[in-house]
């Protein structure tokens, strides 16, 4: 016989039974901003969050259980269970969805669906925990999920995507997908770093087809560096003008930062910066550092009076819970230009990546007559700075040194929810 389920125990399935979960932080489609629109029990309540709450005694000291929303089914004040076992109040059976005695075992769990700038599901709601890898390759099927759909339920293959009730731990991603993070509960970021580095490793998705190319330079030219949430500096003059640098391209959808331009000789120019999607019910705390810059430079001008390579920008970072907790670093900018060959051929000074929310300096010092890179962008500057020209001291029958490469600009930082706080760079924009 069918039993008649507490309060609390109705509000639970009413969370459970919910379709699809579209709100941007994994509740229902409903939020609220006045108590008369709490319309779904007793004491109706809108919570600071803008999710209802209910009267229920049982949850001490506030009285309010939540209804629809990131919390929903716990107590006003505490941690949101979302796939608790349910039972009857007598503890004899467990209830399915509909109230009713059910075989012993919990109703299947709701589609789980997460984000704003990206709205994403997964099948069910997460019941476990996620450790990330000390390193994650984003186009791999054995660690990125393979039953992620939209909200309409359709396949979506484009994203790497790791779910779980909780997220801890850090990575360095690469591949070509961007990572994507949901967490039903909360997420804890030690060190996340989808950056790209000089001589090293390319961040995930970096390097993207949106990018506006810097422009070609001419003999002993740098390269100018890449644009993205600014302008990349332009490359330096040598003999010839330098490369412009690559425009900005806001992004319109998850995308890596932008590649430099190589300068006059066959060196090496810095990739763009990889992206980053964090998503959380409740909250995202970091306490190290999460990464997504460009490369600096990796070769600076190498034959008598050749320019030197352009900087990569920073790529981007998407968080969203309703509280962001920085106590590290955030940080997307751009990388450094290196430095122009002298005339007679002493190499100049590769760029510097950043680590830090401090724009990174230029190569310099290797030579007399080499221009010196140029800083990459941070917070400020937006825009990379363009590659100083090569020395123009030398005797008119003698060739001029290389022009440095230009700085990266800026990548992207979004926000939605709360407020990003602490050590960031650039500035981060809301959505």
């Amino acid at each position: 016989m069918a039993k008649t389920p507490t309060l609390a125990l109705v509000l639970g399935f009413v969370a459970l039974g919910s379709v699809i979960t579209c709100s941007p932080f994994g509740g229902g489609d409903f939020t609220c901003t006045l108590n008369t629109q709490c319309t779904g029990g007793s004491g109706g309540v809108c919570e600071a969050s803008g999710y209802c709450s209910f009267a229920d005694p049982s949850c001490a000291p506030s009285g309010q259980r939540y209804g629809d929303g990131p919390s929903s089914g716990a107590c006003v004040g505490g941690m949101a269970t979302i796939d608790a076992p349910l039972a009857t109040p007598d503890g004899s059976a467990a209830l399915d969805a509909s109230g009713v005695d059910g075989p012993g075992t919990d109703a299947a769990p709701t589609r789980f669906c997460l984000g704003t700038y990206v709205n994403l599901c997964v099948p069910t709601t997460p019941t476990a925990p996620v450790v990330l890898p000390a390193a994650l390759d984003t186009d791999s099927t054995t660690t990125c999920r393979t039953d992620v759909t939209d909200a309409s339920g359709a396949p979506i293959t484009t994203y790497c995507v790791l779910a779980g009730t909780s997220i801890t731990g850090g990575t360095v991603a690469t591949g070509s997908r961007p990572l994507v993070l949901l967490a039903s509960v909360d997420m804890t970021i030690a060190t996340l770093d989808v950056a790209s580095h000089r001589g090293g490793t390319t961040g995930a998705a970096a390097n993207a087809t949106a990018c506006a190319p810097p422009g070609t330079s001419g003999t002993g030219g740098g390269g100018g560096g890449g644009g993205f949430g600014g302008k990349g500096g332009d490359g330096g003059n040598g003999q010839q003008a330098g490369g412009t640098g690559g425009a900005a391209t806001p992004p319109t959808a998850l995308r890596g930062g932008c590649p430099g331009k190589d300068g006059t000789t066959a060196n090496t120019h810095g990739s763009g910066g990889g992206v980053v999607m964090l998503a959380a019910a409740v909250t995202i705390t970091i306490t190290g550092a999460i990464n997504a810059s460009g490369a600096s430079s990796a070769t600076a001008g190498n034959t008598p009076g050749a320019g030197a390579s352009g900087a990569g920008s920073g790529g981007m970072i998407v968080l969203e819970a309703p509280t962001l907790a920085n106590n590290g670093v955030v940080f997307a900018n751009g990388g450094s230009g290196a430095e122009g060959s002298s005339a007679g051929g002493t190499p100049g000074n590769p760029g510097n990546d950043p680590t830090n929310a401090t724009a990174a300096a230029g190569g310099a010092n290797g030579t007399q007559s080499g221009g010196d890179g140029g800083t990459g962008g941070a917070k400020p500057p937006t825009n990379g700075d363009g590659g100083k020209g090569g020395d123009g001291t030398a005797p008119p029958a003698s060739p001029k040194g290389g022009g440095g490469g230009g700085g990266g600009a800026i990548g992207v930082i979004t926000t939605h929810g709360g407020t990003l706080g602490g050590s960031v760079s650039p500035t981060p924009l809301t959505h």
